[in-house]
C-alpha cells in the first residue's frame, strides 16, 4: 500500500499504461520539481492538492506547462493506478517515492530536485544504500575491454562494493555478472524492460538470493527510448561512490555523455581505462579531468576495504597496450593512501566551484573530525585553500595545470 503522499506523487508522475490521445501527460522530473518547490514555498504537501487550498494554489500559479486542469486530470487516475499497482506487485516489483525512508539518500543529496520522484524496482532494495562502484562502457567493447570489466566486477565484490551499472549488453552486463558470479552484489539501473527483467534467466538467481537490485525511473513496461538511456546515466553515477569508464567513443553515445556530465557536476570521482577500442574516447575523458585507471584497482576502494580480506586488484588482467593514458598514471598510484585519495576526490568536486566541508563530509562518508584533519593538512602542504568561510577547493599548480595531488605524489 502506498502512503497518501506517495499515491499523489505516483498519480502525477507515473506512466500508467498506454496514454490515450487526449489523456493528460504525466509530469516530467523537471515539472515535478517545479510543482514541488511551489508547494514547499507555500508550506504545503502533495496531498494538499486534493484540497481546495491546493487547487487554488495551482490555479494562481503561472507555469509554462502545468495547469490546474492537467493536475486535476492526473489526480483522477486512481483506478488506473490501482490496477497498475496490483499488476506490478504480482510481478514482484516495488515502488519508491522520494519521500520514502529507503529512497537512496545519495540521489537526493547529489541531484536534489532533479532526482526522480519515482523509482520502480525489484530485488533487494537495501543494496541501494550500499557503497558501489559504477562500471560503464560501450555495448560493442573489445574482448580485452570486457576482460577488464569482469576484473573490475570481481574486484568490487572482493572489496565489499556493489557494481552499479546499466544492465545493457557489453561492459555493463559483464561487470555485473562477474560480481554476482563471485558472490558479490550489483545494482542495475535500467532504461527499459524492468518488468521483463524480473523473469529473465540472466538475473533470476541473483534476485532470489538477494544479491541484485534492478531499478528504473521509467514505467516497468516502458519500451526502449534513446532519451531514457541517456537520462538514466546520471542515476548510475549518483548511486555509486566512484566510477570507471572501461570503453567509450569520443563525442558519441551514452557512455561518453554520461561521463562528461559526471565530470561537469563532480558527482563521483571518475577513472578511465586505457581502452584498446578503436576511436576510444577515454583519452579525451582524461584530458577533461578523469583519472587514468592504474593497474592496481585498490585505489577505487580506499577507505572502505573490509578488514577480513585484502584488496582485490586487476594485476593479471589489464592487457591494454601503452597509450597516452599510461603516461599520466602517478608513479606510485597503487600506493595511494586515504588522504591522497581524498585530494583526488576534492579536485574533481571543485573544478566548477568550491565546496563546503559539510558537503565534503557527506560525500566522503567520513567523520567530520577526520575531514577537518585532512583539510588542515592540505592547507599546510599547499594543496588545499579555504576560499570562503567553510568552503574549500584545491590549489592549481602552474606547471601544465597539474593537479595538486599528483604534484604531492611526485615530491615523495
Amino acid at each position: 500500500m502506498l502512503s497518501p503522499q506517495a499515491e499523489i506523487v505516483a498519480l502525477l508522475t507515473a506512466v500508467l499504461g498506454k496514454r490515450s490521445a487526449d489523456g493528460p501527460k504525466p509530469l516530467s522530473v523537471g515539472e515535478w520539481a517545479d510543482l514541488g518547490q511551489m508547494l514547499k514555498g507555500k508550506e504545503m504537501q502533495p496531498a494538499d492538492l486534493l484540497s481546495g487550498d491546493g487547487e487554488r494554489a495551482v490555479c494562481d500559479w503561472q507555469h509554462r506547462s502545468i495547469t490546474a486542469d492537467r493536475v486535476r486530470r492526473l489526480l483522477a487516475r486512481g483506478t488506473g493506478l490501482a490496477l497498475c499497482l496490483e499488476r506490478w506487485e504480482r510481478s514482484g516489483l516495488w515502488l519508491l517515492v522520494r519521500s520514502d525512508a529507503d529512497y537512496p539518500r545519495q540521489l537526493k543529496r547529489r541531484l536534489a530536485w532533479k532526482s526522480p520522484p519515482l523509482l520502480f524496482g525489484c530485488g533487494n532494495r537495501e543494496l541501494l544504500a550500499k557503497r558501489g562502484l559504477a562500471i560503464v562502457g560501450s555495448r560493442d567493447a573489445t574482448s580485452d575491454d570486457l576482460e577488464v570489466a569482469a576484473a573490475l566486477g570481481r574486484a568490487a565484490a572482493g572489496n565489499g562494493h556493489s557494481v552499479v551499472s546499466g544492465g545493457a549488453r557489453g561492459v555493463d552486463e559483464t561487470a555485473m555478472c562477474a560480481s554476482l558470479d563471485v558472490e558479490g552484489t550489483a545494482v542495475g539501473v535500467l532504461a527499459a524492460g524492468l518488468q521483463q527483467a524480473v523473469t529473465s534467466r540472466k538475473w533470476r538467481s541473483a534476485l532470489a538470493r538477494g544479491d541484485l537490485a534492478l531499478i528504473s525511473p521509467y514505467a516497468p513496461d516502458a519500451r526502449f527510448h534513446p532519451g531514457h538511456a541517456m537520462g538514466r546515466n546520471r542515476y548510475i553515477y549518483c548511486l555509486a561512490t566512484a566510477a570507471v569508464v572501461v570503453a567509450s567513443e569520443q563525442d558519441s553515445g551514452g557512455t561518453w555523455r554520461g561521463a562528461v556530465e559526471n565530470l561537469k557536476h563532480g558527482w563521483v570521482p571518475l577513472w578511465a581505462h586505457a581502452s584498446t577500442a578503436a576511436g576510444t574516447g577515454n583519452a579525451a575523458l582524461v584530458a577533461q579531468g578523469a583519472l587514468p585507471l592504474p593497474e592496481d584497482a585498490s585505489c577505487l576502494f580506499a577507505g572502505d576495504v573490509p578488514s577480513s580480506s585484502p584488496p582485490q586488484t586487476l594485476s593479471a588482467v589489464t592487457t591494454a597496450q601503452p597509450s597516452e593514458l599510461d603516461a599520466k598514471v602517478p608513479p606510485d598510484a597503487a600506493d595511494l593512501d586515504h588522504y591522497r585519495l581524498f585530494l583526488l576526490h576534492l579536485e574533481q568536486w571543485t573544478r566548477e566551484s568550491p565546496i563546503s566541508w559539510v558537503d565534503l563530509a557527506e560525500r566522503e562518508g567520513v567523520r567530520k573530525d577526520q575531514l577537518r584533519n585532512w583539510l588542515k593538512k592540505g592547507q599546510q602542504d599547499g594543496t588545499v585553500k579555504e576560499v570562503a568561510e567553510g568552503r574549500y577547493r584545491t590549489v592549481r599548480q602552474s606547471r601544465d595545470d597539474a593537479s595538486p595531488q599528483l604534484a604531492l605524489l611526485e615530491r615523495q
